[in-house]
């Protein structure tokens, strides 16, 4: 039986002509036939549901750098800088708001009561400059942003969440919160930038929580402008690592074209696996997993192995395996094992890797071989993080 279609003409009429209020037509018809603003693919942030978490679900970050970076849910960086002291961690949570099921839990595992004027930590996502197209920033009617997110946190502190660009010395947009201790959204909106960023496949844009900011990397009020303050938080924000008992929940973090919140927009978990996929990949995860197949020279195995998805730029090798036995070759009656692994980067592109393998022995010239991870659950992936 074909379906019937209804123009939006008569759909209008039907809702005029039935016994609505006017508020309860122009809802209905709103809901019906959105006919303004960008209908799909509003939220250029990746995983802002915190459900995607390929290098592992929970991470410390100390005050050396250690682990610093992209350690759990994918696409958010922790950034800890200037010497800051103390410690926190990232963890996947399933706490979460009605609507969602994942979270990230950021929690102070060891106190610094003092920082000093440069101190930092950062919770951030870079957004590649391709994807920033629709704002039109540096030219003659750049657009706003508005930037919402789910928070709660227990022992709460004012806290800072910004944009910044990084072209030329950077430029900065800054605001002030503070969390309850209940799920909550927050939203502020940002005006377009007269400044234009980059285009390409670098960072263009990066959105931060500032969790501890140094007084040196402190603007003194909220922004009303972009600047090139390189401000990190607003005076008069709390310090996270000041206490153990500091956790704060974040999830559904949007970032979308003009100056009204909508509601978050969810994508299907393989759309957003695969988005992050451009950017980390894991080869092998479990013991014995196969990493891929190729032929043996000099006692060597060079290995081909296309990627997922097509990546941001030519990966290279985050390899979290270790000792000397981190690989295994079987293949032409050999099975023995090596310990190093390196990316061919002369012929290899961010659609299919060449891998070198060294450290094996007794393997024929010419003969065909295949690679698995040996031994530990460690990770070996790829990656094109910004």
């Amino acid at each position: 039986m074909a379906l019937n279609t209804v123009s939006s003409d008569r759909l209008s009429t039907n809702v005029k002509n039935t016994n609505f209020t006017s508020a309860e037509k122009q809802d209905l018809t709103d809901d019906i036939l959105p006919l303004a603003g960008q209908l799909g693919n509003r939220n250029l942030i990746i995983n802002g549901t915190m459900e995607v978490s390929q290098r592992g679900t929970s991470a410390v970050i100390t005050s050396d750098g250690s682990n610093e970076g992209y350690n759990t849910v994918d696409r958010w960086q922790t950034i800890f800088a200037g010497s800051a002291g103390g410690a926190l961690s990232t963890e996947q949570s399933t706490d979460a708001p009605d609507g969602f099921f994942k979270s990230v839990l950021l929690k102070c595992t060891t106190a610094s009561t003092s920082l000093s004027g440069s101190e930092h930590v950062l919770f951030s996502q870079k957004i590649e400059g391709q994807d920033l197209s629709s704002l039109e920033w540096g030219k003659t009617s750049p657009k706003s942003v508005t930037f919402s997110w789910y928070m709660k946190a227990t022992n709460p502190k004012t806290l800072a969440a910004h944009l910044t660009t990084p072209v030329g010395s950077g430029r900065y947009y800054l605001k002030k919160f503070t969390p309850t201790t209940s799920w909550a959204r927050y939203s502020f909106t940002i005006p377009g930038d007269s400044v234009a960023t980059t285009t390409s496949n670098a960072e263009g844009l990066s959105l931060r929580f500032g969790l501890s900011i140094g007084s040196s990397m402190q603007q003194a009020a909220d922004s009303t402008a972009w600047s090139s303050s390189a401000a990190h938080g607003v005076s008069g924000q709390g310090n996270f690592l000041d206490s153990t008992s500091n956790e704060l929940y974040i999830t559904g973090v949007q970032l979308e074209v003009g100056t009204v919140e909508t509601k978050f927009e969810h994508r299907s978990f393989e759309n957003e696996l695969a988005r992050c996929q451009r950017y980390y990949q894991v080869l092998a995860s479990t013991a014995e997993d196969l990493i891929g197949m190729g032929y043996a020279h000099s006692n060597n195995a060079y290995v081909g192995r296309p990627l997922l998805v097509e990546m941001r730029a030519i990966p290279s090798l985050d390899d979290k395996t270790s000792g000397s036995t981190r690989f295994r070759v079987n293949g032409n009656a050999n099975s023995n094992t090596g310990n190093n692994a390196s990316i061919n980067t002369s012929i290899s592109n961010n659609r299919i890797l060449s891998i070198d393998f060294t450290g094996f022995s007794g393997l024929n010239n010419g003969s065909g071989v295949y690679v698995r991870k040996q031994g530990s659950s460690a990770l070996f992936g790829v990656s094109a993080e910004l």
